[in-house]
């Protein structure tokens, strides 16, 4: 559980690497972040506003596909996650670099808006009923861990 944070039941959900799991758009998610490392920023101002829209943008497909998988509005699939995964992961590398390149309050503000998307998520899938299934299935994989 602590690389793929998944119980059995959605280990469909995930690669495997030889005895152990790993989340399949967590995954992706480092593809991501290493791949914007890797990459420089440019310093100009046009670009930077660019860079923040995209920084904005990117982790849209992630939030909105787990979303709606969870709430049985579409079918996901490791092919999906792991594409979306990565595009979450630029962003998440996008932010590290403008922390780093362009301005730290920029960057703070970022996280603080994917900590609200992510907060949305949780509010939808509770008024929908289902995010107390989503953590008992958690919690039962968990506790059958020894």
């Amino acid at each position: 559980m602590l690389v793929s944070h998944h119980p059995p039941c959605d280990y469909d959900r995930t690669f495997r690497v030889g005895r152990v799991r790993i989340c399949v758009r967590c995954f992706g998610i480092l593809i991501g972040i290493v791949m914007i490392l890797i990459w420089s920023l440019p310093r100009e101002p046009m670009e930077a506003l660019g860079i923040l829209m995209a920084a904005v943008l990117l982790p849209l497909p992630a939030v909105f596909d787990f979303t709606f998988h969870e709430l049985n509005r579409s079918r996901s699939n490791n092919f999906r996650r792991l594409m979306t995964g990565i595009l979450m992961g630029l962003a998440l590398g996008l932010i590290i670099r403008i922390i780093l390149d362009i301005s730290v309050f920029a960057g703070i503000n970022l996280i603080l808006y994917i900590f609200l998307l992510e907060f949305g998520v949780a509010v939808i899938l509770n008024r929908s009923g289902r995010l107390e299934e989503l953590i008992r299935r958690y919690e039962q994989a968990v506790r059958k861990r020894p």
